[in-house]
């Protein structure tokens, strides 16, 4: 029993080691990919809305660990505070959250449903001020009303199938190896010759791990992806890799 307890420990911990070294590796390669770098230089405010989400998906997560239902209205009050942070995640937290609440309902169920629906009347509250605020204005005043895809040239024929089309192609537009890993020189803010977003050896770990992950967080990857790349879609112009910004981690 005693020899079978030394090689439980023994796999543990190094299962435990090599768990720290993939999350050490993990951080250095977002620490020096350059889109981290030029967020990070210019002090952008779509990073101050990348860490609020970031924060509020953690003690959602965490709260789910160790069963603490405080942490779920901390997840719900920074996903709120995140509307002021930056354009963004005024659409990717909502569906953030909602997507969470989707994938996680099961594990969401040790904390009762009157709680929860608290925890969502705080969020909405939270985002009260913004919304007003931003409802009252005229719409071409406006950051969105000045560069929404909903905006029709006048020669542009509108049709049942257009504007589909039109969101689709500028959604496989956000996702350009090009734009990614070879050359970002025509991005606006995050831009330099012969480098993409990340090094081109990053394209490698992101197929790896998506070939790895379990069925389940594939999914999660897919439509964390695809949430952060729906500003970018919903917004004409070349990829403004601040508005993706969520798609960094």
């Amino acid at each position: 029993l005693s020899r079978e307890l030394i090689v439980l420990i023994n796999n543990r911990l190094k299962h435990q080691f090599s768990i720290q070294k993939i999350q050490l590796i993990n951080f250095l390669l977002i620490a020096i990919s350059p889109w981290h770098i030029q967020l990070s230089r210019i002090a952008h405010d779509a990073g101050y809305g990348l860490l609020l989400q970031i924060l509020a998906l953690f003690f959602l997560l965490y709260s789910l660990r160790v069963h603490k239902r405080l942490y779920v209205l901390i997840s719900c009050i920074l996903f709120g505070v995140s509307f002021y942070a930056y354009h963004a995640p005024r659409l990717t937290s909502g569906l953030l959250l909602l997507s969470c609440a989707f994938y996680f309902k099961q594990e969401l169920k040790i904390y009762s449903k009157k709680y929860l629906l608290y925890c969502l009347v705080v969020f909405i509250i939270s985002t009260i001020p913004i919304v007003i605020d931003y409802s009252l204005k005229p719409l071409g005043t406006t950051r969105f009303g000045g560069i929404n895809i909903f905006i029709r040239n006048p020669n542009e024929k509108t049709n049942l199938y257009s504007l589909p089309n039109k969101i689709s192609l500028n959604y496989l537009r956000q996702f350009n190896p090009k734009y990614l890993f070879i050359d970002s020189h025509n991005l606006r803010y995050f831009n330099v010759s012969s480098v993409g977003l990340f090094y081109i050896t990053d394209a490698i770990f992101i197929l790896v791990g998506f070939y790895i992950l379990p069925r389940k967080f594939r999914l999660i990857f897919i439509t964390w992806l695809f949430i952060a790349a729906s500003p970018g879609a919903l917004t004409s112009g070349l990829p403004n890799a601040g508005r993706i910004i969520l798609g960094l981690p």
